[in-house]
C-alpha cells in the first residue's frame, strides 16, 4: 500500500497569504515581516587552550620515557694515559766562581786609602803609617764629610777604614796601652788588653789567608808552565 497519498509533505517555503483584492499588492507585501531566531548554546566546560584548574586531587604520578625528560648523558672525554714515571735528571746549577786570588772586590789599595785618609785628616797619620784608631771613629769621618761637604760619600770612607785596618801594620801597631786618636788628631783614650786580643787573633787570620792566596798563585803559575 503506497502511504506517498496519505501523508502530507513537508515544505520550507511559507505560503504567501491570500490575496485580499481590497488591499493593493505594495501594502499586502508590506506587512509580512519574517523572524529569524539564533539558538545561543553556552558551553560551561573548560577551554581547549587553559589547563585546568587545580583542585585537591594530587597529581597523577607521571612516568619518563625514555628519551624524554631526561637529561642526556655526555660522554666525557677520555683522559690520555700517564706517561710512566720516569726519573726526573736534576741539572746541578754551575758552580759559583770563585775569586781570584788578591784583593777583595770590596776592599781598596792601600795606597789608594791611606791617600785618601791622609789627605783630609792629615791627623789620623804619623810619619806616614796609620794611627790607632779610637772606637767611633768612621762616625766621626762621616760627620766631618758632611760638614766640610767633601767630595767622599760613607761608602768610600768605609771601603778606606776597611782596607787599612786589615794590614799586617795597624794590626801589630794595636798594642795594649798604645794611644788611640781620633779624626782630629786628639787622643782618645790607650789600648785596652781585649782589643790587643782581638788585632792578634785578626791578624792570625790575615796572615793566613795571605799565606793561601799565596799558594793558589804558585800553583796556578805552575800550571800555566805545564801547558
Amino acid at each position: 500500500m503506497n502511504d506517498d497519498k496519505t501523508r502530507p509533505r513537508l515544505s520550507l517555503k511559507r505560503k504567501a497569504p491570500p490575496a485580499d483584492a481590497s488591499v493593493p499588492a505594495s501594502e499586502a507585501g508590506a506587512d509580512i515581516t519574517v523572524s529569524r531566531r539564533k539558538t545561543v548554546v553556552v558551553n560551561t566546560g573548560p577551554k581547549r587552550n587553559k589547563k585546568p584548574l587545580a583542585d585537591d586531587r594530587p597529581p597523577a604520578s607521571r612516568m619518563l620515557q625514555p628519551g624524554k625528560g631526561q637529561p642526556k648523558k655526555t660522554k666525557g672525554k677520555k683522559q690520555p694515559a700517564l706517561p710512566p714515571n720516569k726519573a726526573v735528571e736534576v741539572i746541578p746549577s754551575p758552580p759559583k766562581k770563585k775569586p781570584r786570588p788578591g784583593r777583595s772586590a770590596r776592599l781598596m789599595r792601600p795606597a789608594d786609602a791611606a791617600q785618601t785618609l791622609s789627605t783630609h785628616w792629615p791627623g789620623l797619620y804619623a810619619g806616614g803609617q796609620l794611627r790607632p784608631l779610637a772606637i767611633g771613629v768612621r762616625e766621626q769621618l762621616f760627620a766631618d764629610a758632611e760638614r766640610r761637604a767633601l767630595p767622599l760619600s760613607k761608602k768610600v770612607i768605609r771601603r778606606c777604614l776597611k782596607t787599612l785596618t786589615r794590614t799586617e801594620t795597624y794590626l801589630s801597631s794595636l798594642t795594649v796601652g798604645v794611644a788611640c786618636y781620633n779624626a782630629d788628631g786628639s787622643v782618645d783614650s790607650l789600648v785596652p788588653p781585649e782589643r790587643e786580643a782581638a788585632a792578634r787573633l785578626k791578624l792570625a787570620r790575615v796572615q793566613a789567608d795571605k799565606l793561601k792566596k799565596q799558594a793558589v798563585k804558585a800553583a796556578t803559575k805552575d800550571e800555566k808552565k805545564e801547558h
